[in-house]
């Protein structure tokens, strides 16, 4: 069963009025609506809203943002720690101190506050890798061997699964694609330790939309 697939039912639809009333399905909306409630509150329900149910999503969309970029504030705070540990370790003199400091500076992510015409400012530079995290996390990358459908139709007429994608529907993302959606070169995005950022975050929503899914695929069956 894909949760997607149902999930999409919640969308506006088209009103027909030259078809008959047919059957009932299997689940209806209010099910699947009903069945969504039971996914735990969080990051991965948001995703897989915005991924499956945009009409619904909408309205959560500030809330969305705001969990990633709550997520990845307190993952710079920590890293920021580790390197102020580091640095106390170093001080305190040892191999072991300057070891430590090493992987901690390894794992810096770049500041989030920079200084402009004297007055420190927010790095915007987060607010647009968060929303090409969120964008990406969603599929918008569709693969171009199966049109983000996972599956391809053969001369057969046999649907089979796409070898392009391996089924998984979304193409795959480049450093450059990354770096421009962030509106970074692709050399300070090496650099400067953004790719760090954005695969910390890209695989955070990958784990939590899945989580999301699975609980959907348990609540409505």
């Amino acid at each position: 069963m894909h949760v997607g697939k149902l999930m999409a039912r919640l969308n506006a639809k088209t009103v027909r009025f030259d078809t008959g009333s047919g059957g009932t399905i299997e689940l209806t909306p209010q099910d699947i609506a009903g069945a969504l409630a039971f996914v735990p509150d969080g990051l991965g329900r948001e995703l897989l809203c915005r991924t499956w149910w945009p009409d619904g999503a909408a309205l959560t969309e500030r809330q969305l943002r705001d969990r990633l970029l709550s997520m990845i504030r307190e993952e710079w705070a920590r890293r920021e720690s580790a390197m102020l540990d580091g640095m106390l370790a170093v001080a305190m003199g040892g191999s072991r101190g300057r070891e430590k400091y090493a992987t901690a500076h390894a794992n810096r992510w770049p500041a989030m506050m920079r200084i402009e015409s004297g007055l420190p400012m927010a790095d915007d530079r987060y607010f647009r890798l968060r929303d090409a995290v969120i964008d990406e996390a969603c599929g918008r990358h569709l693969c171009p061997g199966c049109s983000g459908r996972g599956s391809v139709i053969g001369g057969d007429g046999v649907h089979r699964h796409c070898t392009t994608c391996n089924g998984d529907a979304s193409a795959k993302v480049s450093e450059r694609q990354r770096a421009e959606a962030c509106g970074i070169s692709q050399a300070t995005f090496r650099q400067c330790g953004w790719d760090r950022v954005y695969t910390w975050a890209i695989d955070r929503c990958a784990a939590a939309y899945q989580e999301a899914y699975d609980a959907m695929r348990e609540a409505v069956r």
